[in-house]
């Protein structure tokens, strides 16, 4: 399976790495993929756009802050109401996650 994670701070990269590593296909996405150079080096972790990445993976996860998620599904090219729930993921990370409650 091909997934795509756009985010390139800490989460993303874990996430597109771990990915590789079990064996699935995985591309990281950045409004500047050359940012991502070292890291791609590293890892071997393919880099690109947003709009790149989103047209060539089968599920994608976004790894970015709250704040930036409208945005950042623009740029990969979705229209944040016409997704495909079955084709999106979300990660998240801060520093104090607050417990779920019903």
């Amino acid at each position: 399976m091909r997934i795509g994670v756009i985010g390139s701070g800490q989460v993303g990269q874990a996430l597109s790495q771990g990915l590789t590593k079990h064996g699935y296909e995985a591309r990281i996405a950045s409004r500047s993929p050359e940012k991502l150079a070292e890291f791609s080096k590293r890892s071997g972790v393919q880099t690109g756009t947003p709009a790149d990445v989103a047209a060539w993976a089968e599920a994608v996860i976004l790894a970015v802050k709250g704040d930036a998620a409208e945005a950042a599904l623009r740029e990969a090219g979705a229209r944040p109401t016409r997704l495909r729930p079955s084709r999106l993921r979300t990660a998240s990370s801060g520093s104090s996650p607050r417990p779920t409650t019903r």
